[in-house]
């Protein structure tokens, strides 16, 4: 039975959103856009707590929204991870595990509306921002993104170049944004009057 709802949910909201289209192209952009931009899930677990709490906290503004960073500090030169979408930064224990015994210096912060950070909307923009100011504050070597954290983590570096910066590493990222929407499409099943108006959304 939980596997059909979960099936059959997404299907109804994008009925919902063809007919809505109907009436008003910006209403149901606007609501597609914002389910797209809304985590089910990547909030800290009580599982997860003791490994994240062994990380020195720091909590950062940005644009008036508190991001949650952790630091496993290091010897060696300092890397900063990036994690993806619905997830955090206890993603990362094991390549942590693995980085520590290197003697690298660790950085790692949930994303907005991700983990201990706040917020209820996620997306690249606002990922970016976040990056942008962490990387400057933190100044890392490298950077290690997973999933839409490599992706940002590249578009951060394209729009504000940092020669500080040695190296990007990305796993599973995704390259254009065009085949993350195609994505969101088929799974809700929304037709393409909606996938216009929310290209007219966003771009």
């Amino acid at each position: 039975m939980t596997t059909y709802f979960k099936r059959i949910v997404p299907r109804i909201y994008g009925l919902t959103f063809n007919i809505l289209s109907f009436f008003s192209k910006r209403a149901v952009a606007t609501k597609a856009y914002r389910l797209f931009c809304t985590p089910r899930k990547g909030r800290v677990l009580p599982i997860q707590e003791e490994f994240l709490k062994e990380a020195a906290f720091e909590k950062v503004l940005v644009d008036d929204m508190e991001i949650q960073t952790y630091h496993w500090k290091g010897p060696g030169k300092r890397v900063m991870l990036l994690h993806g979408w619905e997830s955090n930064t206890y993603r990362w224990r094991n390549m942590i595990g693995f980085l520590k015994e290197e003697g690298y210096d660790i950085v790692a912060f949930d994303a907005p509306a991700h983990g201990w950070s706040k917020g209820k909307l996620f997306h690249v923009i606002r990922y970016t921002a976040c990056t942008k100011k962490l990387v400057d504050r933190y100044k890392p070597a490298y950077l290690i993104g997973h999933s839409v954290g490599g992706m940002n983590a590249v578009y951060q570096q394209y729009l504000y170049p940092k020669n500080s910066l040695q190296k990007i590493v990305t796993i599973g990222s995704p390259s254009e944004m065009q085949d993350v929407m195609k994505q969101y499409q088929e799974i809700l099943g929304f037709n393409d009057r909606v996938m216009q108006a929310l290209d007219e959304l966003i771009i």
